[in-house]
């Protein structure tokens, strides 16, 4: 298995009063798997905020960290 690395991400959407907003943050996922980094990105955005809905693009940006 590939050894844990850190990555930052980026995430613009809206709330639910159509307010939008651009999230940043980090997560740990594995070396290259970045599904696994995407959904760990997500799920601490919405155990935060709830009402947090992803832009049409569903944009997200990752960043592999030097470990």
């Amino acid at each position: 298995m590939p050894p844990m690395v850190r990555y930052a991400f980026v995430a613009r959407g809206c709330l639910d009063g159509g307010l939008r907003v651009q999230v940043r943050g980090k997560v740990w996922a594995r070396k290259g798997w970045y599904y696994q980094a995407r959904a760990s990105a997500y799920g601490s955005i919405f155990k935060a905020m709830p009402s947090f809905q992803p832009g049409d693009d569903e944009a997200i940006a990752l960043k592999m960290l030097k470990y």
